[in-house]
């Protein structure tokens, strides 16, 4: 539970366990963020097992980074969030650790939701994708075809959309999960509109 990893991200920052200590924050910030709940004691967790940890390159760096940057948005300024990720980034690249680097480009798409950006968004998750089947992350395939699906309809991109559909489809069906194929059967319904099929 969230209160395990707490007490125990906690007892390791006393005892100056600094690996220990960020496992465990991040073991609390996952559900924390998936569940959309308050951050104030994600960023205490995470910013003290930042702290701790050595200062070199590393991929629990980059995870307690971007984690960071998450728990902080809705407090922190775009252009803090913005350097906390591109930071997070550079180093995913350069230690060349792709889950890193997804966790990392993820949470900065998720910063730029601004209709502006919508083309930069698509080429990040075509980035992010080949990463994903790179190290055969099925279900973060399924989550960025999504994102991806979601902003292709607002460009009008039904031959996209179809491509992504049909992509999610097959790896719903490889996976055998019925809530994949309910949000197959959810996003199959955007071209349809889309054409003007209301039957």
């Amino acid at each position: 539970s969230m209160d395990t990893f707490q007490q125990t991200a906690e007892l390791a920052g006393e005892l100056g366990a600094a690996e220990a200590m960020a496992r465990a924050a991040l073991g609390y910030d996952e559900p924390r963020w998936r569940c959309n709940l308050l951050g104030s004691t994600a960023v205490k967790l995470l910013t003290r097992a930042l702290e701790l940890l050595d200062a070199s390159d590393s991929e629990l760096r980059v995870y307690l980074t971007a984690h960071l940057a998450r728990a902080l948005m809705g407090t922190a300024s775009r252009e803090e969030l913005a350097d906390l990720l591109d930071g997070a980034i550079a180093m995913a690249r350069r230690i060349e650790h792709p889950r890193a680097l997804i966790e990392s480009l993820r949470t900065r798409l998720n910063l730029d939701r601004d209709p502006s950006g919508i083309d930069a968004r698509v080429k990040l998750i075509g980035e992010m994708l080949d990463l994903a089947e790179r190290i055969e992350e099925r279900y973060l395939q399924m989550e960025l075809l999504a994102f991806r699906i979601y902003d292709l309809s607002s460009l009008c991109d039904v031959e996209g959309i179809q491509r992504d559909l049909k992509a999610f489809k097959e790896i719903s069906e490889e996976v055998g999960e019925p809530f994949y194929e309910y949000n197959y059967q959810t996003m199959s319904v955007a071209p349809m509109i889309q054409q003007g099929q209301f039957e």
